[in-house]
């Protein structure tokens, strides 16, 4: 039973629900570096796969529920905020780093139920809730942000970042080394002034 319980899935708990977000997140694949996250307006490609409600998703975000959406193997470019998706996609995905898998159930109200998006052919019937496994592949800043302004000197950094260290390294050795050579120094002229005041009280002395 033991042996048993170790090989069961462990499902991910999800993330405590925000109501102004709207939407509920439950994160699959965490990633060590976040420091690349989604920003509304930002440009970004996502592989995604879309079901029908999100009730029995185990911890691999298979769900046995119905399919009702697909990348169909290539990834999807969007701007976050242009609608070129659901509302609730957009919102569950912000605040996402790069590399990042996210299950996002959205409500009717967000999803395909939204008051200002026309569906003709909604692939789920009225008031459904649905669920999309997300995972951000690649995010370009939006223009003008300061994240666009920064993003070439990010890449300078990342394609460089063995000359820079050792840059940063040389340049503590150097330091340390004139800190070193520069106190020496100090105590070497406090000592000469110290013997110099010495040898001018000794004259003084014979003078008397």
């Amino acid at each position: 039973a033991d042996a048993a319980d170790e090989d069961a899935p462990v499902i991910p708990e999800p993330e405590p629900f925000d109501p102004e977000l709207g939407v509920q997140i439950m994160i699959l694949d965490r990633v060590e570096d976040c420091s690349v996250r989604v920003a509304d307006g930002d440009i970004i490609q996502i592989r995604h796969n879309g079901f029908y409600d999100n009730q029995q998703i185990d911890s691999d975000g298979q769900s046995l529920k119905q399919q009702i959406d697909s990348d169909g193997g290539k990834p999807l470019r969007l701007q976050i905020g242009a609608r070129n998706v659901l509302e609730g996609m957009e919102r569950g995905m912000l605040g996402q780093c790069l590399g990042e898998t996210r299950i996002i159930t959205i409500p009717p109200e967000l999803g395909f139920d939204h008051p200002e998006m026309n569906f003709k052919n909604k692939p789920v019937p009225d008031g459904s809730t649905v669920a999309y496994k997300i995972k951000v592949v690649d995010i370009a800043p939006r223009p003008g942000s300061l994240s666009f302004a920064l993003a070439p000197v990010r890449e300078v950094l990342e394609a460089n970042i063995i000359t820079i260290t050792l840059i940063v390294i040389m340049a503590g050795i150097w330091y340390l080394f004139n800190s070193q050579a520069e106190a020496a120094e100090k105590k070497k002229r406090r000592k000469s002034a110290v013997n110099t005041i010495k040898r001018a009280q000794k004259k003084g002395k014979k003078s008397d």
